[in-house]
């Protein structure tokens, strides 16, 4: 994983409008799935992809990412702030739209029941 606890990164970085996003972000909404060990992070352009690039260069070997990151397919991808983490975490629309994309995910949607527990109220659309 990149060391964002440096004080001394390029602020080009815009390290605070990384999001991250797929299995670990998906876990964190409580859906069942079991996360790729290599946490995934969208960044905001692909000028700050280069940069991170750079910064943190690049694995020659999949096995050996830290992580991986990829600019956002869309300009404002929505993440939000939990207090436990450096970083923003994905919506859950977001997560559930990554999800869609393969059987696994599918499944992991279909068996997951939102929580309902008054103060936030989650319906489904998938």
């Amino acid at each position: 994983m990149p060391d964002f606890s440096k004080t001394d990164h390029d602020p080009r970085l815009r390290l605070k409008e990384w999001i991250e996003v797929g299995d670990a972000a998906a876990v964190a909404w409580g859906i069942p799935i079991v996360p790729h060990a290599v946490k995934m992070f969208y960044v905001p352009t692909d000028r700050t992809l280069s940069k991170a690039l750079r910064e943190f260069q690049k694995a020659e070997i999949i096995g050996e990412a830290a992580c991986m990151i990829r600019t956002a397919p869309i300009r404002k991808p929505v993440g939000v702030f939990q207090s436990s983490h450096l970083w923003k975490r994905a919506t859950l629309a977001i997560c559930a739209l990554e999800l869609a994309q393969d059987s696994r995910g599918k499944e992991a949607m279909q068996n997951w029941t939102p929580p309902q527990n008054g103060s936030i109220e989650i319906e489904r659309f998938w």
